[in-house]
C-alpha cells in the first residue's frame, strides 16, 4: 500500500507536469476566464486522485495583463487519510507574448514539502526564485528522520532562452499556437522548472478515437497519441512509459493520460469534467 503511494506522488507531479505537453495545432481564440477541465486518477477500478486545470482570473503587471492559470491535485479520502496528496501550481502568463510572468509551485505530499514563488523578467531574461524545501525528511530506506528540517535558497537564474515556458503557462502558449501537427513529427520546448532550463520533447505517434465520460454523458472524441521525453531526475524521473490523448480538433483539450508504474501497473487519468 505506501509503494501505491508513493507511485500516487509520483503520478500526481506528472500529472502536474504534463499539461504543457500539448504542442499541436490549437486553436487561437481568446482564452475564457472560467475555463475549467477535471480529470480523475485512476489504478484499475480504484481512484486515486483529481487534478484540474483551470483560467481563474486576471493579474496586472504595471500596463502587462496576465491570465491567472491554476492547476491542482489532491489524493482521494482514502489516499489522504493516511498519505496526504495536496499540490497546487499557479502560472501568471501574458497571452499576447506569450511569456510567464510569475510562476509558484506548492507540492504536499505526504512528509514531503516544496515550495516556491518566481518572478520572470522577460526583458533582462533573469528569474529571481524564493525557495523552501523540506528536505531530509527520509533516510535511503525510506523511514522519516527525527532532524529533518526546512532549507530555504533564493538567488538568481540569469540567461533565459527567448522562448521559454513554465511549467503550466506551456500549455497556454502551445494552445495559441496554429502549427499543425502530424503522426511522426517531433517537438521540443524550453521548460524553466525547479530552478533551471530542461529541455522537453515530444513525438505525434497517431490518431484515433476514444470514449470518455465526460460531464455524466459518455462522448466519443478524435484524438491524437503524443508520447512526451524529458532529462530530469528525482521524483519526476518517467518510470514507464507515457501517452497522452489530445483532443483533434481547434480546442486541442488533454483528454487522458496513461503511464505505466512498476510494481502497480497502468495509472489512468481521463477528463469526466468540463466547463
Amino acid at each position: 500500500m505506501l509503494l501505491v503511494c508513493f507511485d500516487l506522488t509520483v503520478v500526481t507531479k506528472w500529472i502536474l507536469f504534463i499539461f504543457f505537453w500539448f504542442i499541436l495545432p490549437i486553436f487561437s481564440d481568446p482564452f475564457v476566464i472560467g475555463e475549467k477541465f477535471e480529470y480523475k486518477i485512476r489504478w484499475g477500478f480504484v481512484t486515486l486522485g483529481r487534478s484540474s486545470m483551470s483560467i481563474i482570473g486576471i493579474k496586472n503587471y504595471g500596463r502587462t495583463k496576465c491570465l491567472i492559470l491554476q492547476t491542482k491535485a489532491i489524493g482521494s479520502p482514502w489516499i489522504n487519510s493516511f498519505f496526504p496528496v495536496n499540490d497546487e501550481i499557479i502560472s501568471h502568463w501574458e497571452p499576447i507574448q506569450m511569456k510567464p510572468y510569475y510562476s509558484e509551485k506548492n507540492l504536499n505530499e505526504g512528509n514531503y514539502h516544496r515550495h516556491h514563488k518566481i518572478y520572470y523578467d522577460p526583458i533582462k531574461k533573469i528569474a529571481n526564485y524564493k525557495q523552501k524545501k523540506f528536505s531530509g525528511n527520509t533516510n535511503k530506506k525510506g523511514e522519516l528522520r527525527k532532524d529533518a528540517k526546512w532549507v530555504f535558497k533564493n538567488g538568481i537564474t540569469k540567461n533565459l532562452p527567448d522562448d521559454f515556458q513554465d511549467i503550466l503557462s506551456a500549455i497556454y502558449f502551445n494552445r495559441a499556437n496554429s502549427t499543425k501537427g502530424e503522426p511522426g513529427k517531433v517537438f521540443y520546448i524550453n521548460l524553466y522548472d525547479d530552478l533551471k532550463i530542461t529541455k522537453l520533447k515530444m513525438v505525434i505517434l497517431k490518431r484515433e478515437s476514444v470514449v470518455l465520460e465526460v460531464n455524466e454523458k459518455k462522448t466519443k472524441f478524435h484524438a491524437i497519441i503524443v508520447q512526451p521525453f524529458i532529462k530530469t531526475t528525482g521524483i519526476f524521473r518517467a518510470k514507464g512509459d507515457m501517452f497522452l490523448w489530445i483532443s483533434d480538433d481547434r480546442k486541442r483539450i488533454p483528454l487522458k493520460i496513461t503511464s505505466s508504474v512498476p510494481y502497480v501497473g497502468k495509472v489512468e487519468v481521463e477528463l469526466n469534467k468540463m466547463q
